[in-house]
């Protein structure tokens, strides 16, 4: 029962994700199958894109290294390729975000097994990857086929907003 309970806790700890500033093989010599990139405090790692349909969806996990929080603005690709990022990510300090599910949806892929992509982060700057397209199988087959929904915007005004009256305003009297 022993031998168990120390086999149990020891894979735990060796699959867990999770942020270690610690663990630098983790951080700086990741073993995946997606790209990896680094610049400055920020790094990316295992982003890939899962295929099964027209909308792919690209899955990225954002390490933190640094004191400062930062912000993932947007994700660019190749000619012809559009990524929806459903809103910018913040990434803070000494966290990992990305874990959950898939940060954005791409449309236009076709047929390559390889993206270029862009990400740009606000204060870090601009990593460029080439991020692998994998299919739905294997150990990818359970994964979500989509990101989350964006945010829903405000509707934009279909008419102009009243403006005050123009004039002098009247006195008002203060008891």
């Amino acid at each position: 029962m022993a031998a168990l309970l120390t086999v149990t806790a020891v894979s735990a700890g060796c699959t867990g994700l999770t942020y270690d500033s610690e663990d630098v093989t983790r951080i700086h010599a990741p073993q995946n199958d997606g790209a990896n990139a680094s610049v400055r405090t920020m790094h990316l790692r295992n982003a890939f894109l899962l295929a099964g349909g027209r909308d792919l969806a690209l899955y990225a996990i954002l390490v933190n290294d640094g004191n400062r929080s930062d912000t993932l603005e947007r994700v660019t690709a190749g000619q012809g390729v559009r990524v929806q990022l459903p809103a910018p990510v913040d990434v803070p300090a000494k966290r990992l975000v990305g874990a959950e599910g898939p940060i954005a949806t791409v449309t236009g892929v076709t047929g390559s097994r390889w993206v270029p992509m862009t990400f740009t982060l606000k204060r870090a700057g601009e990593m460029r990857v080439m991020v692998p397209v994998q299919e739905r199988r294997g150990q990818y087959a359970t994964l979500s086929p989509s990101a989350p929904g964006s945010p829903t915007p405000a509707p934009a005004p279909t008419s102009p907003a009243p403006s005050a009256p123009r004039g002098p305003t009247p006195p008002t009297r203060t008891p």
